[in-house]
């Protein structure tokens, strides 16, 4: 018999009859479908074994193991918008007015990350990420907000520009 370590491995011998002659090979096969904690742990090891019984004496068995490594891909993207809120309603742009923005982050690569924040270069945009956990897996996005009060000195310059991190 041939049997893998790993319950989702399912060995596949063909018609094979269970007899193998002195230096006859058999070949089977069998496939996993990785998870996510392989790639995170960056390889994934197996271990078969093939037992048989000989005519006279007791069971032999050999064990062979496979180890696959991946290579991780650590990436992360965030896209920040802004939009103008007139506050006061009068249409024009006024100190006290707001931009509120919407910070997405996503994980673009293909290990899990974590320890994720979202942070605004000005202090005065506060960020809000709610109850998230700091975790993204792979092409997860979280989405987080914030808002700036346009001060009086943002209009004199005619603009408002800031940078956030994640």
């Amino acid at each position: 018999t041939v049997s893998d370590n790993n319950t989702s491995v399912t060995v596949n011998c063909g018609t094979f009859d269970g007899e193998l002659s002195p230096q006859e090979m058999l070949t089977c096969t069998g496939e996993y479908t990785l998870q996510q904690t392989d790639i995170d742990a960056g390889s994934f090891m197996n271990e078969a074994t093939a037992t048989g019984t000989p005519p006279v004496g007791d069971d032999v068995s050999d064990d062979d193991d496979d180890m696959q490594t991946f290579t991780p891909d650590p990436s992360i993207d965030l896209v920040k918008e802004g939009t103008y809120s007139d506050f006061n309603g009068d249409g024009v742009v006024n100190a006290g007015d707001k931009i509120e923005y919407t910070f997405k982050v996503t994980n673009t690569g293909n290990v899990t990350l974590s320890g994720v924040t979202v942070s605004d270069m000005n202090a005065a945009v506060t960020v809000d990420c709610g109850t998230f956990d700091g975790e993204l897996d792979p092409q997860e996005m979280y989405t987080c907000t914030g808002e700036y009060t346009l001060q009086q000195t943002d209009i004199d310059a005619g603009s408002f520009m800031n940078e956030a991190t994640a």
